[in-house]
């Protein structure tokens, strides 16, 4: 039985190919790093709103909801501007990314004022 060997050099470049593929395997990546943001409640005040796919008024609508209720969100961003139906909500140009997906317009949450982020929500990353 005749076993042939690969060359010193190659056997090296081998080990530290299998090296190098170790160390990936093991290094923590940024999507396997834990979720440290936290939901935050919004109390909504109107009698019906929308949840939209976007931060966008023209963008799709994803549910209407009937009544006052608290949303939750993980974090907030600013997009196109958008005026509430109702007289007495402000205008604004935030948007609160709801845990259940889609995006709430500022305007329609309680205590934000006129093109002000929503308080104690983050910014989206």
């Amino acid at each position: 039985m005749i076993t042939i060997l690969p060359s010193p050099s190659r056997m090296t470049a081998l080990a530290a190919g299998a090296a190098l593929v170790a160390s990936l395997a093991l290094a923590p990546t940024a999507a396997a790093a834990p979720q440290q943001q936290r939901s935050v409640g919004l109390r909504v005040n109107v009698a019906d709103f929308k949840v939209f796919g976007d931060a966008s008024a023209n963008s799709l609508v994803l549910h209407t909801y009937i009544g006052p209720r608290t949303m939750t969100a993980w974090c907030q961003r600013a997009g196109g501007y958008f005026t509430s139906p109702y007289g007495n909500q402000p205008q604004n140009h935030y948007w609160a990314h709801l845990d259940e997906g889609g995006y709430l317009p500022a305007a329609y949450v309680s205590g934000v004022r006129v093109n002000e982020p929503i308080p104690k929500l983050p910014y989206c990353r």
